[in-house]
C-alpha cells in the first residue's frame, strides 16, 4: 500500500474514533457514566440519578441554555447543577416517578426558565430552592396531586406558571394564596379541574393573562374571578360549560379577550358580561342556536366575535343594535333567511355568513347597518345588496 493510501486511511480511521467517543460515555466505571451534551457539557449519571453536569468545551458558544432529554434518569443529586452559568433549563425525564430532592438545583442562581417533563413529580418543601432568579416555571408532571403552598413559596420572582397533567381537581383561595406576587400569566390547561371556587384566584392581583383551557368545568360560580383586576386576557375553551351566568365575569374592568370556545354552552345570561372591557369574543363551537339580545348586554366595547360551528338557526330583532363590531362571524351555522330585521341597527364593517343554509336574503336586509363586505358561500342565490360581496 502506497503512503498516499496509507495518510488517507489513518485518517478516516481516526474521524470514525472520534465519532465513536463523542457518542459514548466518556467515563464509565462500576458507579458512574458521563456523556457529553451537544452544546459542550459533561453530564454524569449513578445508574438512574443525574449526579453532576459540567461545561467542558468552552470553544462552543457560551449557550445559556441547556435541553436534557434522557428518559433513564428518575432522579436528580442536591447539587447536580452547582456552578452552571445557564438563564433557561429544559427536563424531559422518565415517564415513571421522577424523586426530586430539596435543594436539587442549587448553584442555578441565575437560572430564569425551567421546564420539567416528566413523569409523577412529588413537589416537596425546598425542591426549588436557591432559584431566586427564576422568573418562568413550566411543570408538565403527569398525575401528581400536589400542594403549591409548601413546594413553591420561594419563587418571589416568578411571572409565568404553566402547570400541566397535574391531576388537579379543584381550585380554592389555598390553592395559589399569595404564593406569586409578581406573577402575570397562570397556565393550567390539560388538567382534571372540574371546579374553581369563589374569589380562588383573589391573591393573585398582579395576572394579566389565565388560560384554564382543556378542563373539565361544567359550571362557573359567580364571582369566580374576583380581585384579577389586571387582567385582560382568559381562556375557558375547551371545557363543558353549558350556561354562562351573571356576575361571573363581575369586576373584570381590564379584561379585553374572552375564550369560551369549544364548550356546550346553550344560554347566556342577561348582563354576564357587564363590568369588563371586551373587545375579543370567541363563542365558536358551542350549542348555541338561538340568538338573543341579552345575550350581549354590557359588551359596550366588542370588537370582533365569532360564534362560528354552532347551531344557530334564528337570531331575535335588536340583537346586535347596540354593539359596534368591526367583524362578526356566523360561518358553519344553520342560518336560512335573512331579513331587515336580524340585523338591524348593528354598525360593523364585516359580516361572514359563509357556510350556513341560506336560500334567500331580503333586499333591505343590511338597509340600516354600516356593513361594507358580505362573505357568503356560492350557494347563496338571489341577493344583489349594496355591499362588497365576497364569496367563499
Amino acid at each position: 500500500m502506497s503512503n498516499k493510501y496509507l495518510a488517507i486511511n489513518l485518517i478516516i480511521f481516526a474521524s470514525l474514533f472520534i465519532t465513536v467517543e463523542l457518542r459514548s460515555p466518556i467515563i464509565k466505571d462500576a458507579e458512574v457514566a458521563c456523556y457529553f451534551h451537544r452544546a459542550g457539557y459533561k453530564i454524569c449519571k449513578s445508574l438512574k440519578t443525574m449526579v453532576k453536569i459540567e461545561k467542558v468545551n468552552f470553544d462552543l458558544d457560551d449557550d445559556q441554555e441547556l435541553d436534557i432529554v434522557d428518559k433513564s434518569i428518575s432522579s436528580i443529586k442536591p447539587g447536580a447543577f452547582n456552578n452552571l452559568n445557564i438563564t433557561k433549563l429544559s427536563l424531559k425525564l422518565t415517564d415513571g416517578q421522577l424523586d426530586l430532592k430539596p435543594d436539587g438545583f442549587v448553584g442555578l442562581s441565575k437560572l430564569e426558565s425551567l421546564e420539567i417533563n416528566s413523569g409523577i413529580v412529588s413537589l416537596e418543601p425546598r425542591i426549588f430552592a436557591g432559584l431566586e432568579s427564576l422568573r418562568s416555571l413550566t411543570l408538565t408532571i403527569n398525575g401528581a396531586r400536589q400542594d403549591f403552598k409548601k413546594s413553591l413559596p420561594e419563587l418571589v420572582l416568578l411571572e409565568n406558571l404553566t402547570i400541566i397533567n397535574s391531576n388537579m381537581m379543584n381550585i380554592n383561595l389555598q390553592t395559589f394564596f399569595k404564593l406569586y406576587p409578581a406573577i402575570n400569566k397562570l397556565d393550567l390547561s390539560s388538567n382534571n379541574i372540574t371546579k374553581i371556587g369563589q374569589g380562588a384566584f383573589s391573591t393573585l392581583n398582579s395576572i394579566t393573562n389565565l388560560i384554564i383551557n382543556n378542563n373539565k368545568l361544567t359550571t362557573l360560580q359567580q364571582y369566580t374571578f374576583t380581585g384579577l383586576v389586571q387582567l385582560s386576557n382568559l381562556e375557558l375553551s375547551s371545557n363543558q360549560l353549558k350556561t354562562i351566568e351573571k356576575n361571573i365575569f363581575n369586576g373584570l374592568y381590564q379584561l379585553t379577550k374572552l375564550d369560551l370556545s369549544e364548550n356546550k354552552i346553550t344560554d347566556i345570561s342577561s348582563n354576564a358580561f357587564n363590568e369588563t372591557s371586551i373587545t375579543h369574543l370567541s363563542l365558536a363551537k358551542n350549542e348555541l342556536k338561538i340568538l338573543k339580545p341579552e345575550f350581549f348586554y354590557g359588551l359596550n366595547k366588542l370588537k370582533i366575535i365569532n360564534l362560528d360551528y354552532n347551531h344557530i338557526t334564528y337570531i331575535n330583532d335588536m340583537t346586535f343594535s347596540k354593539i359596534t363590531l368591526e367583524k362578526l362571524s356566523l360561518r358553519h351555522n344553520s342560518l336560512q333567511t335573512i331579513d331587515r330585521v336580524v340585523f338591524r341597527g348593528l354598525v360593523t364593517d364585516v359580516i361572514d355568513l359563509s357556510f350556513n343554509r341560506i336560500n334567500g336574503i331580503t333586499m333591505d336586509a343590511f338597509k340600516n347597518t354600516t356593513l361594507k363586505s358580505l362573505i357568503l358561500s356560492k350557494d347563496v342565490w338571489g341577493f344583489t345588496g349594496p355591499v362588497n360581496i365576497i364569496v367563499t
